[in-house]
């Protein structure tokens, strides 16, 4: 059996950069209405025009639904997972010149990002050694985690993933009284958010 429409049900969007996104009201509802079967509703992605047959509301008035909230005065996005922006992946490796101990940075998130790390080890492929993982934030050192290798060339594993880093934070492993000559390796596993 087929019918004919009787009306539509219309979901005030708006158009950014080409991608229409529903709206909703200060209440957190989306405002559907109801038009008629004659209804027609013009959209042009190219120039991001929309037509509507109702009287058209900023889309200022309206806290955007799904992938974009407003915080702070400004749109930020907020997709998922976390707004995952692409996969991270770090290594870092040294050979030991003294028995001092030996911090390996292993970077920083750059501005507007966050990274959430997944995995974080490391491992001396000579000796056993103390492993140190670290987050420092300039102004301050937090130990994530330390461990001591259980053999030679055998991982370590920071036991306080995952977490979070900002683009104030730097990760780093420190290796604690290598012997000279000793082959350092740490590895950083997660993915980048965009703010």
């Amino acid at each position: 059996m087929t019918s004919e429409p009787k009306g539509y049900l219309v979901l005030p969007v708006w158009c950014d950069s080409g991608i229409i996104k529903a709206l909703v009201d200060d209440d957190g509802r989306i405002p559907v209405q109801l038009g008629g079967s004659d209804l027609t509703l013009d959209v042009n992605l190219e120039t991001s025009d929309i037509t509507l047959p109702t009287a058209e509301q900023s889309p200022l008035t309206y806290i955007q639904a799904r992938q974009y909230g407003y915080h702070d005065s400004a749109w930020i996005s907020s997709g998922v997972p976390l707004n995952y922006s692409a996969r991270k992946s770090g290594s870092g490796s040294h050979t030991a010149v003294s028995t001092s101990s030996y911090t390996m940075d292993m970077g920083s998130p750059s501005a507007g990002t966050l990274w959430v790390v997944q995995a974080l080890t490391a491992r001396n492929l000579d000796s056993i050694t103390t492993v140190r993982f670290i987050a420092h934030n300039g102004s301050s050192t937090l130990y994530l985690d330390a461990t001591l290798n259980p053999d030679i060339n055998v991982f370590s594993i920071c036991g306080a993933t995952p977490f979070v880093v900002s683009e104030v934070d730097t990760v780093r492993v420190e290796f604690v009284s290598p012997e000279i000559d000793d082959r350092l390796r740490a590895y950083l596993w997660g993915y980048i958010i965009d703010l």
